[in-house]
């Protein structure tokens, strides 16, 4: 997708440089699967619904805000 430059890359970050390949290790990998294990390793059922609805449920609510302030997508 990138060659035919359907990516549109808004940061010089992201660009294929040493800084942006650990960017996008950290943010785009890194964080996901330390929420997934983070998710698998509690003890019961409970708690991991419990940490499922935390992480759903913030960006809703800061969702909810942001429009509630006037914020535009």
């Amino acid at each position: 997708m990138n060659k035919a430059d359907l990516l549109i890359w808004e940061y010089a970050l992201w660009n294929r440089t040493f800084v942006g390949i650990w960017l996008i290790l950290i943010v785009g990998y890194f964080l996901f699967f330390a929420g997934a294990i983070f998710v698998i390793t509690r003890k019961t059922m409970k708690q991991k619904l419990i940490t499922l609805g935390v992480i759903y449920g913030v960006p809703i609510v800061m969702n909810i805000i942001a429009a509630l302030a006037g914020a535009k997508y």
